[in-house]
């Protein structure tokens, strides 16, 4: 696989991903999580591969949409480092709903011809304030 395809499918899982959070679906989760994924998250929680997983398939809880805004990949030989944010929709404490931003850093290695995501972190801009309680425990 040329550095581009390797970009462009990493891209394409970025934004697959993305979208799984407000539909319930761990398809691609199960397709790019390393089996020794780790996940931080906002609140400095930490997931492994089955959590994520199981998590995925439980539901979108409050998420009602998740959209990529932007993922740059740099390829390393097998592994590569891609940036990226993503745009959410959340149901607020209050009924109403919220707009936040993630913005993350994913680690992804090739394993026997296939890439997976080795290590993940999330984290809430300073400007993402917490109006009306929209982190609900993601972060305040």
């Amino acid at each position: 696989m040329s550095d581009a395809d390797v970009e462009a499918y990493i891209k394409d899982a970025e934004n697959q991903w993305a979208e799984s959070v407000a539909t319930a679906d761990p398809t691609i989760l199960k397709r790019v999580l390393a089996d020794d994924f780790i996940w931080t998250l906002p609140d400095g929680q930490r997931w492994n591969r089955k959590q994520t997983i199981e998590d995925s398939a439980a539901g979108p809880g409050d998420f009602l949409s998740d959209h990529l805004d932007e993922a740059h990949v740099r390829v390393f030989g097998g592994f590569a480092v891609t940036v990226g944010s993503e745009t959410w929709t959340r149901k607020a404490k209050d009924g109403t709903s919220c707009s936040g931003r993630f913005v993350w850093t994913d680690t992804w290695t090739e394993r026997k011809g296939k890439w997976y995501i080795l290590n993940a972190e999330d984290l809430i801009p300073p400007t993402s304030a917490n109006p009306k309680g929209c982190f609900q425990g993601l972060a305040n």
